[in-house]
């Protein structure tokens, strides 16, 4: 048997409804017993058929073991890096190429003195005087011409950045492009 004893009643159902043309779920995912007695988790797309004059249930199953593991993995990473992200003093931030923010994480409003909600409404420019924008627009024409040349490559520049009183403080980034 395929089933895990605690599975046997729903799939009971599931199949009962599926004979009897009623609603069921069609596409689910579940944990399948191997005749070693291991598990692995399963995706299962089901209908009825007609055969030998009967209405039967008909299962398609398809081993999802690996994508599981690599979805717990992917899920795994994620938080770490959240939280690493979160608890940093250094700023992070993401900028698309039009200089909007996508991206930011806390240690940036002590470093300007914006808050949240101050700093999503602002573009790189608002708070990056202009030999600054110079700086990072060449970086990122740098950047993007290393990326076509099939190369991948970070830069560091120096600059100043305005906080929200518009005192000027300095500033080192490290560019990539993800």
């Amino acid at each position: 048997d395929l089933t895990r004893p605690e599975d046997v009643n729903l799939l009971k159902q599931r199949m009962e409804k599926r004979i009897e043309g009623k609603s069921h779920i069609k596409n689910y995912e579940r944990i399948i017993v191997r005749k070693d007695g291991t598990e692995l988790q399963a995706e299962m797309s089901t209908t009825t058929t007609l055969w030998q004059g009967k209405m039967r249930p008909m299962a398609i199953i398809r081993d999802i073991t690996e994508r599981k593991l690599a979805e717990d993995t992917l899920r795994e990473s994620e938080e770490r890096y959240r939280i690493l992200a979160t608890n940093t003093q250094d700023t992070i931030w993401m900028a698309d190429l039009e200089f909007n923010l996508t991206y930011i994480n806390g240690a940036i409003f002590n470093f300007l003195g914006y808050t949240a909600e101050e700093i999503t409404c602002l573009k790189l420019a608002d708070f990056t005087p202009p030999a600054g924008r110079q700086m990072i627009q060449n970086a990122v024409e740098q950047l993007l011409a290393n990326y076509n040349q099939g190369k991948s490559s970070q830069v560091t520049i120096e600059l100043q950045h305005y906080r929200k009183d518009r005192t000027i403080i300095d500033a080192e980034i490290t560019a990539n492009l993800l």
